[in-house]
């Protein structure tokens, strides 16, 4: 023992009354020993995701992108944001080390193997941040989000409109290529 160590995002031996909590509520649903592998980040990633599409109201995928963009979670725990410059989710972080559950700092074991981590140290979100020099290129908006609506026979900012007829069964963004040929861009 000692000897094995690992860095995550969280650790049920975290402890405080809303980790336990969690953690006795994830044992619940999966009382098999052979099911004791909560990874916090995969609800994370869900429920995260979940806000930034009611954020964006869409499913979009660049409007949940860019709605992705600074949100905050907070469990109660683990407390986290999404860099709005590189979509980094900026978290906690612990370095643990196993040891036999009982001692200190090790009141649960992993998978019924009566070992568990312990935290050597503890990151909050804000001590693990770390600068970046990303340039994330974003999409850029469709053309239709861009210029006003078109009506025939007036010269929108980067087109001079013929037909503006839209295509039954097609939605509104893919109206300009869906008439490709009847609009001049």
């Amino acid at each position: 023992m000692g000897h094995v160590i690992a860095v995550a995002e969280w650790h049920p031996n975290v402890s405080g009354a809303a980790s336990d909590a969690w953690y006795a509520a994830f044992r619940a649903r999966f009382p098999a020993a052979q099911d004791d592998y909560p990874v916090l980040r995969m609800p994370l990633m869900i429920e995260t995701l979940a806000a930034a599409m009611n954020r964006a109201g869409s499913a979009d995928p660049t409007a949940v992108a860019k709605a992705l963009e600074g949100i905050r979670f907070d469990s109660g725990f683990h407390a986290s944001w999404m860099r709005a410059d590189d979509h980094q989710l900026i978290q906690p972080f612990y370095v643990m080390q196993m040891d036999k559950a009982g001692t200190p700092g090790v009141h649960f074991d992993n998978e019924g193997s009566g070992y568990g981590f312990r935290t050597v140290l503890a990151l909050s979100a804000e001590r693990a941040v770390l600068p970046t020099v990303c340039r994330m290129r974003r999409p850029v908006p469709p053309r239709a989000a861009l210029d006003p609506p078109c009506q025939p026979g007036v010269r929108g900012r980067s087109r001079l409109c013929y037909n503006t007829r839209p295509v039954v069964g097609l939605g509104s963004d893919s109206v300009d290529s869906a008439t490709k040929g009847l609009s001049k861009l």
